[in-house]
């Protein structure tokens, strides 16, 4: 295909222009917060900018797209490697996934089983 940058410079612009529901981009400038030693590494003492939409939203977007049929996992996971390291693979191998699936049956059993 492009070598190095060049194939960055073509996959970008193509990654701008799909438009999937109504997410914009939204950028969130971040920096190391600890204590810092007497000759910090550059990454410690520089700003980052992180550009991702609302995960919430993609989520939902991707969960209403029939092309996702029989391709997704509806249950949280945990998945660990031959050495028995944890793996995070997507977002239901994650622990937010599992905190969230907790909280639905909370809600479920306390509201809908109690009354």
């Amino acid at each position: 295909m492009y070598p190095g940058n060049q194939q960055m410079t073509y996959i970008y612009p193509m990654i701008d222009e799909v438009r999937q529901g109504d997410n914009p981009w939204r950028s969130v400038t971040f920096c190391y917060q600890g204590c810092l030693p007497e000759n910090p590494p550059k990454w410690m003492t520089e700003d980052f900018i992180l550009i991702t939409h609302n995960i919430c939203s993609v989520l939902c977007e991707q969960i209403a797209c029939t092309d996702f049929n029989t391709h997704w996992d509806y249950v949280p996971f945990m998945e660990f490697n031959d050495t028995g390291d944890r793996v995070w693979t997507n977002l239901m191998s994650a622990d937010w996934a599992a905190k969230q699936a907790v909280c639905v049956l909370y809600f479920y059993f306390y509201f809908y089983q109690s009354h």
